[in-house]
């Protein structure tokens, strides 16, 4: 299915227990078939640490009509996944050599 990103920000996320956050940006693959590798959630208003990063593995489904994405984890998990900060923080040393 062909979708256009803008129109996928700002989608509600939905975990197995619970409603939280919303999509704030999508990383693809620009090279061969543009697949989406990460899609990054915005988990402020719950969660302090801003945005984590999310596999499109873990989308269960999608709503397109009620702008909802189903996510096939816990909030617990999705808490505990890689913040973006931390993801820069790492990537930054590894290309220093830590």
């Amino acid at each position: 299915m062909n979708f256009r990103v803008d129109a996928f920000t700002k989608f509600a996320l939905s975990t197995t227990d619970d409603e939280f956050g919303t999509v704030n940006d999508v990383y693809f693959d620009s090279v061969g078939n543009w697949k989406v590798r990460y899609i990054i959630a915005d988990t402020r208003p719950w969660f302090f640490g801003g945005k984590v990063i999310l596999s499109p593995d873990s989308v269960e489904r999608m709503d397109i009509d009620a702008q909802l994405l189903h996510l096939s984890a816990t909030k617990e998990e999705i808490k505990d996944s890689l913040s973006l900060m931390k993801k820069n923080r790492f990537q930054g040393r590894m290309k220093r050599g830590f």
